[in-house]
């Protein structure tokens, strides 16, 4: 019972405050947007904030997703866009749209380039897709596509 007691008090002051320093980055990132002066701040702002999408609910995500893509296009920032793109695929796999993931990387013309400009955020994508692949059941080309990553990034650096 002591024990029971004991880890009770513990859980109760740890969890808290574990949970307290996420949402603490989360927050600190929501007001550099707001407090951003000009367009291309906010934007580099909101691309950040869409790097902590595994933190964010599937809605949030798409909220400043969508914000950063409207303002890349304004801006003509195509590396920033395909953050954007990506931040918003990631959002519909958040809230469970798997079926519509594949097609949209497949078919958006911003993600055809990007294996060249930014191999970082192509490897995102890619792993995006086999992650989607993985929870549609069609596991073998998960892993065969997880594989020709893992090749591909081993060759790269």
């Amino acid at each position: 019972m002591k024990f029971i007691f004991c880890l009770f008090i513990f859980s109760g002051t740890i969890f808290p405050l574990i949970s307290f320093g996420q949402s603490q980055a989360i927050e600190k990132a929501k007001q550099k947007i707001y407090a951003s002066k000009t367009d291309e701040e906010k934007l580099t702002n909101l691309v950040a904030i869409g790097k902590l999408r595994n933190s964010l609910h599937g809605d949030t995500i798409y909220y400043y997703a969508k914000w950063a893509k409207n303002l890349a296009a304004k801006l003509n920032d195509r590396k920033s866009l395909a953050w954007a793109e990506y931040s918003l695929i990631s959002g519909d796999l958040a809230k469970g749209k798997t079926d519509s993931i594949i097609e949209k990387i497949e078919s958006n013309n911003t993600f055809k380039e990007i294996k060249k400009t930014d191999a970082a955020l192509y490897f995102k994508i890619q792993l995006l897709k086999a992650n989607a692949l993985n929870r549609l059941n069609r596991r073998p080309e998960a892993l065969d596509l997880q594989l020709k990553i893992l090749n591909e990034a081993e060759k790269r650096w």
